[in-house]
């Protein structure tokens, strides 16, 4: 009976044994992040690439292979480098000796008419195969011809993209040039040059058929009898055929005589107006390279009149003179005007406002006022 109630109590003490006593795992803080199970495998860091490693490219021309396209890797820091041309499929393979290296694709054939690409390259591009397109140059061409319509032989051709030159080229024996230029949608500059004859023309766009008329330029010695530092306006014509054509407007100061550059050879007159002394026109005079000519100078007559609307009020207006330097104007408050220095030869002053048409009027030396100069609303 004794052992009986001995063997009870050991049962009853192991049930009763604390479960703080039993090892329990620790708990994982709420913002661990979770880790691999027992069964998953630890992930290890990708080990750095060694040099040399070999870089797969493509090349494509649009969506279609580029076969036969050279490709050269050079390293950047060392002479290292490696060559080597696609396949049939614009595939290759190029061994990178050190990294970063740069990477030049430029098509075999025709390498004009492409832009070279360049890439920067280091060892991890070896992981897949680099993919570089390569893309054609917009081109320029055209024609340079003289003012009979001959081509001009070996004319240095320059084309500019705003203020930077893009190139050089010169005319063939039938006066074509031809231009293969980076940006398709830029406009450009070009300038023939031969000899003292130029040309310019801009806001070209590449694809556009280019005909440059070369002028005989020359440089102009103009001589007015005015004493001191004046500011004399200056119109150049040119004689074509039966009729004079202006080709320069300026306005120069200073003691003259006055030198004009680039102005196109022929027989030419200038017209001067210097304020407050009268105006002028040289003789006709031919012009080469460079040539010199005096203009006398006679006094003006004046013009008054009032610029109104179609209802009579009144309107502060300009005045231009078409086929004379612009005379001396003043406007009163009230559209009254004074037009002075104006040549005694007949001639025509068009009168202008802003959000009215022009009214043109032609006055002679025997017109000293015009009235009311009537302005259209447009």
């Amino acid at each position: 009976m004794r052992l009986l109630r001995l063997g009870l109590l050991v049962a009853l003490a192991g049930c009763a044994a604390p479960d703080q006593e039993r090892p329990r795992a620790a708990s994982a803080p709420a913002h661990a992040l979770p880790g691999p199970t027992p069964d998953e495998p630890v992930p290890q860091p990708r080990p750095a690439p060694t040099l040399p490693v070999v870089i797969t490219v493509q090349v494509l021309d649009g969506s279609e292979p580029a076969r036969d396209a050279w490709l050269e890797l050079s390293g950047i820091d060392t002479f290292a480098r490696d060559w080597t041309v696609t396949d049939l499929e614009g595939r290759a393979r190029l061994d990178m000796k050190t990294s970063p290296a740069e990477l030049t694709v430029a098509p075999r054939f025709a390498p004009e008419r492409f832009a070279r690409e360049r890439r920067i390259l280091d060892a991890s591009s070896a992981a897949e195969p680099v993919v570089i397109r390569i893309h054609p140059l917009a081109e320029l061409a055209g024609k340079v011809i003289d003012e009979l319509g001959k081509p001009v032989v070996d004319a240095a051709v320059e084309s500019w993209n705003g203020p930077f030159p893009t190139g050089t080229v010169r005319t063939n024996s039938r006066g074509a040039f031809r231009f293969h230029l980076f940006a398709h949608g830029e406009r450009y500059r070009l300038r023939a040059r031969k000899g003292s004859a130029s040309v310019e023309r801009e806001a070209i766009a590449p694809g556009e058929d280019v005909q440059l008329v070369l002028q005989q330029v020359g440089v102009l010695h103009v001589n007015v009898p005015v004493d001191g530092s004046v500011r004399i306006r200056y119109v150049v014509e040119r004689l074509d055929g039966t009729s004079w054509r202006g080709v320069r407007a300026v306005e120069v100061a200073g003691p003259p005589p006055h030198t004009l550059f680039d102005l196109p050879a022929g027989t030419i007159r200038v017209k001067a107006l210097v304020p407050g002394h009268g105006w002028g026109c040289s003789p006709p005079s031919s012009l080469s390279d460079e040539a010199s000519v005096r203009v006398g100078i006679a006094a003006g007559h004046r013009v008054t009149g009032r610029t109104v609307d179609s209802l009579r009020r009144p309107l502060v207006a300009t005045v231009v003179q078409p086929d004379w330097p612009n005379p001396t104007a003043k406007w009163g408050s009230d559209g009254s005007f004074v037009i002075e220095d104006l040549p005694t030869e007949v001639t025509r002053l068009v009168f202008s406002c802003e959000g009215f048409a022009p009214a043109e009027e032609v006055v002679s030396a025997e017109t000293a006022d015009l009235g009311d100069v009537v302005l259209l609303r447009k």
